[in-house]
């Protein structure tokens, strides 16, 4: 996503209006002596991107938008010197992790355990989970959930498998378990879902 602050600053969107928030201080506050500013994945933005895989095709533009403003109004209340504290991590731990993260999205029908990839790969579990957590905001269990389930709702979109097949291309035996994961991260059943998409 690319915004244009300069554009937004001088026509800002009625609810950013109503705000009084200044989007022009967004490049120093977050682009200070133009150095980029990374921040981990929180619990209070997850909802933000999350939901916009359970909008209809038709509603998705609008919603976006909306998003957008309220993704904007949570940067506002982030500490930028408060993020930046947050815990380094080694170079070579972030690769190791980043090799791993490439195998658990590679095959979803796999699921290795912590333990299987900190032998594999020769990292304490500890440092696994840590690392793993710093790079990508959430423990890996957390992640991957959230992954598959993303990955689902795009087969659920785009092709005619049923839904236990799909349940096992993203690594789930039983469909039950699959539906619960489903709703416990887009907050619809998967039948609905698809319903709902495939409706527009």
């Amino acid at each position: 996503m690319v915004l244009d602050l300069e554009i937004v600053s001088q026509n800002p969107p009625g609810i950013l209006a109503e705000s009084g928030v200044d989007i022009a201080d967004f490049k120093e506050k977050f682009c200070a002596d133009g150095a980029c500013f990374v921040m981990r994945a929180k619990d209070e933005i997850e909802h933000i991107f999350s939901e916009l895989y359970s909008v209809p095709d038709c509603l998705q533009k609008p919603y976006f938008m909306l998003k957008v403003q309220e993704l904007l109004l949570f940067l506002c209340m982030v500490d930028v010197k408060k993020e930046k504290q947050r815990e380094l991590y080694t170079s070579p731990q972030v690769e190791i992790v980043r090799e791993i993260h490439k195998q658990l999205i590679s095959n979803l029908q796999e699921r290795p355990t912590i333990e299987e990839l900190s032998k594999e790969y020769l990292i304490n579990t500890a440092s696994l989970k840590d690392t793993f957590k710093g790079v990508y905001g959430q423990p890996i269990g957390s992640y991957m959930k959230t992954y598959r389930m993303k990955q689902a709702a795009v087969l659920l979109r785009q092709t005619q498998a049923t839904i236990a097949e799909i349940a096992n291309q993203v690594g789930y035996e039983n469909q039950s378990k699959f539906a619960t994961a489903f709703r416990d991260v887009l907050k619809i059943a998967p039948a609905e879902y698809r319903k709902q998409n495939i409706a527009d």
